[in-house]
């Protein structure tokens, strides 16, 4: 096999203060002829790099404070029993100054240990394992070099070695040593174990062999060889079949806690020979370990053994409580790279990094190992430390790790809501959402899971979850500028502030008023804020309701907000349409009320006005979430005062402000189809996330409407904001149909007078492009550092020309507007989709798919496209001049016009000129007049008619000059039915027409007009 670990590598290792460690063996196993081990201590208040010519970089010391972490080593390691971390922590939200992210500092004690691994290609052939921990105020690099190619490590060795490196202690195995055999298997054909004490006393009770492995043998019971049969049948030797294995048990030890923190964590596993602990990880039936977006976690500590190495290792083992988790799951926005952690946590990261292109080195690992051994020790180093750094800072130096960051915040979370409301935490289910334990329960499985307290709170439920919907996402206007100023405006903490006004629900008495086959008015939302005062009525758009209804919009309006569900074969998308008369959707109060303000009639079939909470003290509206995103909010400013706009505790809390809203709504779209629960949350509401989503669309479409009332433009929304030429100060005169009121009070509350704007400026250009849903580019970059906001830069979807550069780069929007603006089709795309853990465990090797797609960046037709706005835009590249068309859009009438459109729209080739766009619609009206119940041909037949009966003139048949076979021919240039224009047909024509083919003359006229030309 090729050699790549060299002694170059180990020059540089020992001259930069690594050891080289004994790889050390088991009774008959020598690891030094398979691998090399250094290993390097560092005080992490110190941490530098000794260069080459040994000057050492300036030091950097991370924001944490190691000096305060005095917990020994076998005082970490002691913690570490199984447990099932989903448990509520026991949080104290009013401790510090700062609460929530103090809340994150865990209690347990663990040994984190970082893994990684570098390969050449795919991690079937390892170039490095890099492991890195801290023993109190020591920072531990531990760098296994495989001696050669596809020479693939346990990981239970490594972690072994390690610990025999922190001179942990360890335990006789003979002490803790039984054996185990297969005595028979169940009705369901799964092996029936038991364990003895002695080898011998297990192999007189076995009845099925194991293999050598120690598998069970997962065939049925009619395959499996019984111990009486014939050995020389089952090739005993061949198979290496065994009546017994040797199981240490741990159950009266205790073990070892070690938290394994990777970084794509498949990625990692796939680079590991097999044992115990990756056969667990792998186990496709194992529950308890989860696979999101390559971050792997683990549910439960898994308790085994790994072996000593060293000094007659073979005779002792470490028993370990273990846990997964990925840094992947506990990361913030824009943490996308290594890099990124470095900064964050002050790790010194080397010039040659920032001078090299990044995205080439890791291509060929193996020529950079050869060619720059320092520097590649540097940055695996950098890998394992910076992100190990990361988590120390968020959860403090080896603690238990959460499963993921979000999970946490929505424990934090809850404990805030039960300490602020003082519930106890056996009550919040019921308190926060309607829900109990099922005691008694048929099935075994549903005993202990939550279930709605009544049928009511169910079916109230239900509609709520049938009504959440998403953000708002479409393309008003399809515009090709060249010197307009237009604007990229956000709602300042969308989510946060809808949340920030919406009213806790009386569970106990959940019914304030039903509502039955009746027609919605502005009086229906009159509603008492204070129970002291229950005949004062307010009219409050966020009362608490819930129904199915139908609407009309006048057909002046230009963007209706309520919108309509439709799921088809190729997608599921919603359309904000004119007309809905399917009584089976469901809406919350504030979408209706704006529907009524700007003059919809809304009926209702049937519904619910839900009975808030109100406080004792004061009799006031409760609002759930306010007090809590308040604290957030103040909180994450005093860190951007004390650390930075950058630091890890405000991109934390940031993170926190952000991802409640998504908490609320985890797997809330299961629960109107009555499907498992197992996807939902502590915090999973369907009036919450219902309300928050419809809060936030309203907001956007009140604004969107204004916009345009005042006759500036919208061209493109997405979810929280849109692009529009209205200045924002202008914008923040609307009163937004009454709404504005309540928004400025909620942000009020969020962060006092002084930052109470619901509008934020976050892009502004002069060149935009704006073509589809998510389809908008500017050539503007901009400046943040000197004020010059940047343009906007969305790609639908399309991989970015230069990947390893920035997204905003000029060189990616200029080739993406380029793509676009000349392209004659779809665009072609390449995409990677790397195996899933489950993938890794039939062992497919990690190699990504490589997938080639043509993705289409035509507009999307969520809108209908006004033909008589049809103008040109010109591009010039490469000295060749290209058209552009743009229009106008208005709302669809209703479904069906909609899903005739999208179906032309997706037989077009491309629609990006005038000519292909005149295309479209006249294929519009064919199907127009199809659905109508008219043919083609007869369309053509009753004008040629017409014109010989001298009702209508054309031209061209009218010219004596020319041929009767010419006219004849020139019809069938215009004739897009599949019937042909015969000379029959022509002499034919003056004929009386039969009353069923006479069709009126409105429908002839767009035939006669494009014949007329």
């Amino acid at each position: 096999m090729k050699k790549i670990y060299s002694e170059k590598t180990k020059n540089v290792l020992l001259a930069n203060c690594w050891e080289q460690l004994d790889a050390g063996g088991g009774r008959a196993s020598d690891f030094n002829k398979r691998v090399a081990v250094f290993a390097r201590k560092r005080n992490l208040g110190e941490i530098g790099f000794t260069s080459p010519d040994g000057k050492s970089e300036n030091p950097s010391v991370p924001t944490v404070s190691a000096a305060s972490h005095k917990t020994t080593m076998e005082d970490i390691l002691k913690c570490g029993k199984s447990e099932d971390i989903e448990d509520i922590n026991d949080i104290s939200i009013s401790e510090s100054e700062s609460c929530f992210f103090n809340s994150l500092k865990q209690k347990n004690d663990s040994l984190v240990i970082r893994c990684d691994c570098f390969y050449i290609g795919n991690p079937s052939k390892p170039l490095s394992y890099s492991l890195s921990c801290v023993d109190e105020d020591t920072l531990i690099d531990i760098m296994f070099f495989p001696l050669s190619v596809s020479e693939k490590l346990c990981l239970s060795y490594m972690l072994g070695r390690t610990l025999d490196y922190l001179n942990v202690h360890r335990y006789r195995r003979e002490r803790y040593t039984q054996y185990e055999c297969i005595v028979g298997f169940n009705s369901k054909g799964k092996a029936i174990l038991e364990r003895f004490n002695t080898k011998s006393e297990a192999e007189d009770n076995a009845k099925f062999y194991f293999m050598k492995s120690g598998k069970v043998t997962k065939t049925s019971v009619d395959s499996i060889f019984d111990i009486t049969d014939d050995r020389s049948k089952i090739n005993v030797g061949k198979y290496n079949y065994m009546r017994s294995k040797p199981v240490v048990v741990t159950d009266d030890i205790d073990c070892h806690n070690i938290t394994v923190l990777l970084n794509k964590g498949t990625r990692f596993i796939a680079a590991l020979d097999s044992d115990n602990i990756s056969d667990y990880i792998l186990n496709s039936d194992n529950y308890y370990v989860r696979d999101v977006d390559n971050g792997l976690f683990s549910y439960r500590s898994y308790n085994c053994s790994v072996n000593s190495c060293i000094d007659n290792g073979h005779k002792y083992i470490y028993p370990i409580s273990l846990n997964v988790r990925d840094v992947l799951n506990h990361s913030c926005d824009g943490m996308k790279s290594i890099f990124d952690y470095s900064s964050i946590v002050n790790y010194p990261t080397l010039d040659f990094f920032k001078l090299k292109v990044f995205h080439s080195i890791q291509e060929s690992m193996d020529n950079f190992l050869a060619d720059h051994p320092y520097e590649y020790i540097v940055y695996a180093c950098e890998c394992n430390n910076s992100t190990l750094l990361y988590i120390f800072q968020t959860y403090g130096i080896n603690k238990l790790i959460p499963c993921t960051l979000l999970s946490e915040t929505a424990k934090i979370a809850k404990s805030f809501i039960c300490e602020e409301r003082g519930w106890d935490d056996k009550d919040f289910m019921f308190n926060f959402n309607g829900m109990k334990k099922v005691k008694d329960a048929s099935c075994a499985k549903a005993k202990n899971k939550h279930a709605y307290a009544t049928n009511e709170i169910k079916d109230i439920n239900h509609m709520f979850s049938d009504a959440y919907s998403g953000g708002v996402n479409l393309c008003s206007k399809v515009v090709n500028h060249s010197n307009t100023l237009t604007y990229d405006i956000d709602a300042n903490n969308g989510y946060p502030t809808v949340m920030g006004s919406l009213p806790m629900i009386d569970w106990n008495h959940p019914v304030y008023k039903i509502m039955n086959n009746c027609d919605l008015t502005l009086e229906d939302f009159g509603y008492p804020l204070n129970d002291r005062e229950p005949d004062n009525l307010t009219i409050y758009p966020f009362i608490p309701m819930v129904v199915k209804a139908t609407f009309e919009f006048d057909n002046n309006t230009v963007f209706p907000n309520l919108g309509v569900r439709v799921n088809t074969k190729d997608e599921d998308i919603t359309i904000y349409q004119l007309i809905n008369k399917d009584d089976d959707y469901s809406y919350t109060a504030i979408e209706l009320y704006l529907a009524l303000k700007m003059g919809a009639k809304v009926h209702i079939k049937s519904g619910y006005i839900l009975q808030s909470l109100y406080d004792e003290e004061t009799g006031n509206i409760i609002y759930g979430f306010r007090s809590m995103m308040t604290t957030l909010i103040k909180e994450r400013n005093k860190m951007i005062d004390k650390y930075g706009k950058n630091s890890i505790q405000s991109q934390i809390l940031k993170l926190l402000v952000n991802s409640l809203y998504g908490k609320t709504a985890q797997g809330v779209k299961d629960i109107s189809k009555d499907k498992k629960t197992d996807k939902q949350g502590v915090l999973t509401n369907p009036v919450i996330a219902a309300m928050t989503t419809a809060g936030m669309r309203s907001l956007v479409f009140a604004a969107m409407n204004e916009i345009n009332a005042h006759g500036y433009e919208v061209y493109s929304v997405t979810t929280d904001g849109f692009i529009t030429n209205c200045p924002i100060d202008v914008l923040n005169s609307y009163d937004l149909f009454g709404l504005k009121h309540w928004f400025l009070e909620s942000r009020k509350a969020l962060t006092g007078d002084k930052d109470a704007a619901i509008w934020s400026l976050k892009h502004q250009q002069e060149d935009l492009y704006n073509f589809t849903t998510r389809g908008n580019i500017s050539l503007n970059v901009g400046d943040k550092g000197k004020d010059d906001l940047p343009g906007v830069a969305a790609f639908n979807s399309l991989s970015r020309p230069y990947p390893e550069l920035p997204k905003e780069d000029y060189a990616n929007r200029f080739d993406f507007r380029k793509l676009v603006e000349t392209r004659t089709g779809k665009l072609a795309d390449q995409t990677k989709k790397y195996p899933k853990i489950e993938d890794i465990g039939k062992g497919i090797l990690y190699i990504p798919s490589i997938i080639n797609e043509s993705k289409s960046m035509d507009f999307d037709l969520k809108r209908k496209p006004v033909k008589e706005s049809l103008t040109k835009a010109y591009a010039e590249y490469d000295g060749v001049t290209y058209e552009i068309a743009q229009f106008d859009t208005v709302p669809y009438q209703n479904t069906e016009e909609m899903l005739m459109y999208r179906k032309v729209g997706r037989s077009s080739k491309c629609l990006r000129t005038v000519e292909e766009w005149n295309l479209f619609f006249k294929n519009i009206d064919s199907c127009i007049k199809k659905s109508l119940g008219y043919d083609e041909f007869d369309i053509i037949y009753n004008i040629v008619h017409n014109h010989k009966t001298h009702s209508i003139i054309i031209p061209f048949l009218a010219d004596k000059d020319i041929s009767v076979d010419d006219k004849i021919k020139w019809i069938n240039e215009h004739n897009n039915s599949d019937k042909t224009f015969t000379k029959s047909h022509w002499n034919h024509a003056s004929d009386p027409i039969p009353a069923k083919k006479k069709i009126p003359m409105v429908i002839l006229e767009d035939k006669i007009a494009e014949l007329c030309e």
